[in-house]
């Protein structure tokens, strides 16, 4: 959809408080109720223009900028402090996590685990693992005959 602004312009509340539009959920809802983006009927959006052509006198909303620009100014330094309080509020909160993690690894030397890593092993890797695990077998089985001949005798 294509939009040409022709003005931007403030309306009052009385002056559209009969007008009602239903909600997403079925509900009837007056204007100055509704938020921006609301979708208007087509008799209640020319009403509106109606008035926005027939009050000439009415402010334009961007004068109003320069006013909330001051408020805003104002108010800034205050804001300022409000968050550079909230930051140390933060660092600190970090700052004594720092503090407290050398205890945290005193507790992890304590309780030491054992952990086993397993590899995908290539099949010429297999082999020799095979090959070397009957050899122990062999060793192993050697060994018990050696001990078996040597109680016989």
């Amino acid at each position: 959809m294509r939009l040409n602004w022709i003005y931007v312009r403030d309306v009052s509340f009385d002056a559209i408080a009969d007008l009602k539009e239903i909600s997403y959920n079925g509900e009837y809802k007056t204007m100055d109720t509704m938020t921006d983006g609301s979708r208007l009927t087509g008799q209640n959006a020319l009403r509106v223009l109606d008035l926005m052509n027939k009050n000439k006198n009415m402010s334009f909303i961007f004068e109003k900028f320069v006013g909330h620009d001051a408020q805003e100014k104002k108010a800034r330094p205050k804001l300022e402090d409000i968050i550079r309080s909230n930051m140390m509020d933060v660092f600190k909160t970090k700052a004594q996590k720092k503090l407290d993690e050398p205890k945290i690894e005193q507790k992890k030397e304590e309780e030491k685990v054992e952990v086993v890593i397993q590899k995908k092993l290539s099949q010429a890797e297999r082999k020799k693992l095979m090959k070397q695990q009957q050899q122990q077998q062999k060793g192993q089985e050697q060994q018990q005959q050696q001990k078996g001949q040597e109680q016989q005798q």
